[in-house]
C-alpha cells in the first residue's frame, strides 16, 4: 500500500497546516484512520503536516507499530496522552490543525484543546472520503476476503449436522476463515435458527439447530 500517497492526499483535501488523527480508547473504531494512513491500527496518534509525518504509539504498542509501519519514525506516546499529543502538535508550530469529528470523542477533544496553543478545526471525517475509492491492492484484498468467506461457509455447512448450536456454528465459521488466511470476521457473525431468524441482529445462542428450521447466516 502507498501510505505516503494516502497521507499526502488527506492534506490536499484540507485547507489547514496540519491534520491530527487520534486513536485512544476506541475513539477511532477499529483504528480505521490510523490503519489507512500508516498500516498500524492500534492506540496512538498521527500528526500530518506539509513537511512532516509524526507518528506516536503507546508504550505497550510501540513495538507493534514499528513492525506494522517500519518506514515511519515512531515516537513513544507518554501515559498522559492528551498532554503528550498536545505538545507534539504545538511542536509543529501549525496555526491551523484539523481533526475528524466522527473519529474523536468530545472528552478527548476538550482535553486536547485545554492543553494546545492552537484551537482544533473540526471536519466530519476527511479520511472516510478517501477510503471510498479503493486502490488496486484494496480491490484484490476484497476479492480475496470474499473467496475466503465463501469457502469457509461451504466447508462448515458441508459438515453441519442437526444438534449443533448457533454458537457452535459461528465459531466453526470463524475458525475456518482464519485457517484460510483471514485476520478475522469484519463483524460478529450471526447465526439465527427457527423463530430467531426473524431477528436481523440476533445474538447466537447455545440452542440446538433443529432439522427443517430456517437458518439465517450473516
Amino acid at each position: 500500500m502507498d501510505y505516503a500517497r494516502r497521507r499526502s492526499r488527506v492534506l490536499e483535501e484540507l485547507d489547514v497546516e496540519a491534520f491530527l488523527v487520534v486513536n485512544l480508547e476506541g475513539t477511532d473504531p477499529d483504528g480505521a484512520s490510523m490503519r489507512y494512513l500508516t498500516g498500524y491500527p492500534g492506540p496512538g496518534a498521527l500528526i500530518l503536516t506539509r513537511t512532516a509525518t509524526i507518528p506516536l504509539a503507546s508504550r505497550t504498542n510501540i513495538g507493534q507499530a514499528r513492525q506494522d509501519a517500519p518506514e515511519l519514525d515512531w515516537r513513544i506516546l507518554d501515559w498522559d496522552y492528551p498532554s503528550a499529543i498536545a505538545a507534539a502538535v504545538d511542536g509543529c508550530r501549525a496555526r491551523r490543525v484539523a481533526v475528524a469529528s466522527r473519529r474523536l470523542g468530545l472528552f478527548t477533544a476538550r482535553a486536547l484543546e485545554a492543553r494546545m496553543k492552537t484551537p482544533l478545526e473540526v471536519y466530519e471525517d476527511p479520511v472516510a472520503g478517501l477510503r471510498e475509492i479503493k486502490d488496486p491492492e484494496e480491490v484484490a484484498a476484497i476479492r480475496r476476503a470474499t473467496e475466503v468467506t465463501e469457502q469457509a461457509l461451504a466447508d462448515v455447512l458441508r459438515t453441519l449436522a442437526a444438534g449443533a448450536t448457533e454458537a457452535d456454528l459461528v465459531l466453526e465459521i470463524e475458525i475456518a476463515m482464519r485457517r484460510l488466511g483471514a485476520e478475522g470476521p469484519s463483524f460478529e457473525l450471526i447465526a439465527a435458527a427457527g423463530a430467531a431468524s426473524a431477528l436481523p441482529h440476533h445474538r447466537p445462542e447455545r440452542r440446538a439447530i433443529q432439522r427443517g428450521e430456517v437458518l439465517l447466516l450473516d
